[in-house]
């Protein structure tokens, strides 16, 4: 993703993805998408991870809990994937997408990287990730 700053941090307790949105973006991020920031901040999309938002010395980190999460990348490194769970990840995907719908979010800022798609150990669950941005910005 250009523009964007991907880091992990770990600590005790949690594992977090962090987005951290370089000087250029910063502003979009700010005005422009201030309404999907708010949406994905304040309510639990069905199938995304809920970002906890820190702001601060005029910037903002988009910080996601992705603690007993594997990307859906390192599972496809290391093992076949059976046709119910291709099923299954499609079917998790259109439900996303419906979700998005209902609180008026662009599906397209749905980031669907295999490394920023995670699953639980049971591979029964798909949990997405949002990032505003521009369809030149992906």
């Amino acid at each position: 993703m250009k523009d964007i700053s991907v880091s992990h941090q770990r600590d005790l307790k949690s594992n977090w993805l962090i987005f951290k949105p370089q000087e250029r973006f910063l502003m979009d991020i700010k005005n422009k998408y201030a309404f999907e920031i708010g949406m994905i901040e304040n309510n639990k999309i069905r199938n995304f991870l809920k970002p906890v938002i820190k702001r601060n010395d005029g910037g903002i980190e988009i910080c996601y809990d992705i603690s007993s999460l594997q990307p859906f990348s390192r599972i496809l490194e290391v093992r076949k994937v059976k046709i119910d769970e291709i099923k299954n990840f499609i079917i998790e995907i259109i439900i996303a997408i419906k979700a998005l719908e209902e609180f008026l979010l662009e599906p397209s800022s749905a980031v669907l990287h295999p490394d920023y798609i995670f699953t639980d150990l049971d591979f029964e669950r798909f949990y997405y990730i949002y990032m505003p941005r521009s369809e030149g910005n992906t």
